[in-house]
Order: C-alpha cells, then sequence, then structure tokens
C-alpha cells in the first residue's frame, strides 16, 4: 500500500497536496501534521513572542565566543577568497543607489573621523555643479561627475562648499590626496 497524495492540515483543516507538508521521519506517514504555511505563521507567532530572549542569548553566544568565530571566519576567508570576494563584488555593485548611499555614508564618516567642521547638503552640491557646467574641471568629461576636496579630509581640509570642486571619478582617483584647485587653473 502507497502514501496517500493529500492529507488534511492539523492547523487550517485544509486538504493539501503531500509537497505542501514538510517531511517528518518521526511520523507514521512521514509528514509533519501542519502544512508549510502554518508552521511558518507559527514560527513567526513563536519568534515574535521571544524575539527579546533570543536576541540576548545570540549576543551572549556572540561575546562569549568572540575569538572562535572571528578565527573561523578567517580560515573560511582564506580557503575561499576568491568565492568571497565574488559575492562581495556583485552584492556591492548591483545596486547604484545603494552604492551610492554607502559612499555617502563613508565620506561622511570619513570627515567625522578627521575632525572636518561642516557639511556639504545636496542642495549646495547642485549649486557648485550649475556653476561649473555640470562637467570635470580637469578633462571636461560630463560622466560619473563626483564632488572633490580640494584640500582632502585626510589633510584636514574642509567639507564645505568652498573647498568642493566638481571632478569626474578617474581624475579625482587620479588627484589622490594632492592639493589641485581646478576651479583657477584654466
Amino acid at each position: 500500500m502507497g502514501r496517500k497524495r493529500s492529507s488534511n492540515c492539523g492547523d487550517c483543516g485544509k486538504a493539501k497536496n503531500n509537497n505542501d507538508f514538510h517531511k517528518a521521519s518521526h511520523s507514521w506517514d512521514g509528514l509533519y501534521s501542519y502544512c508549510k504555511d502554518c508552521c511558518s505563521l507559527r514560527y513567526k507567532r513563536i519568534y515574535k513572542k521571544t524575539k527579546d530572549k533570543y536576541l540576548a542569548g545570540r549576543r551572549k553566544h556572540y561575546h562569549n565566543n568572540l575569538e572562535k568565530q572571528h578565527k573561523k571566519g578567517t580560515e573560511y576567508y582564506k580557503e575561499n577568497k576568491s568565492k568571497v570576494l565574488a559575492r562581495m563584488k556583485k552584492r556591492y555593485w548591483s545596486d547604484p543607489e545603494r552604492l551610492n548611499k554607502q559612499r555617502k555614508k563613508n565620506h561622511v564618516r570619513r570627515a567625522r573621523c578627521n575632525g572636518s567642521m561642516g557639511f556639504t547638503n545636496k542642495k549646495e552640491w547642485e549649486k557648485i555643479l550649475s556653476i561649473y557646467g555640470e562637467k570635470c574641471l580637469c578633462c571636461g568629461s560630463e560622466e560619473n561627475i563626483v564632488a572633490d576636496h580640494i584640500i582632502p579630509l585626510c589633510k584636514e581640509g574642509e567639507n564645505k562648499a568652498d573647498n568642493i570642486q566638481p571632478l569626474c571619478r578617474s581624475c579625482n582617483s587620479k588627484k589622490h590626496t594632492k592639493v589641485i584647485d581646478y576651479r583657477y587653473a584654466k
């Protein structure tokens, strides 16, 4: 005698195909008594009730095993370096909006770490772009225009509009940490 092709869920009572139930070796028919949908809802309810306790346990475990986890992560990275880098690259470059948000976040963090005063907002940046024709002041390109600090933040330059000039990403990378003011060069 073969297995039944459908079963009734013990929670919602609906007759469902066997594929809609998780496998359970302890059960007489090899299936859980609740369908996958009901199991999912049940686990979500349990997690909602015990979330704080669960997260506290995870934090405690993390802090108790910090060195072990770090060592494990380092070993995994060494063994699978190309795989990890490919995954990071795919994640990093796949979403341009996320990429720009992360760049902005890193920029602000670096400025704060360097003790730079001031902050250039989007309106100020758009004003700077319109003044210089929305193109790179070094090569004249109109693609990939970014804000460049004339006096770099690493050399204690300020994060203010009078220290910002529009350059393309390529020219900005070439300039690196040099102090070059292209606004008055031409």
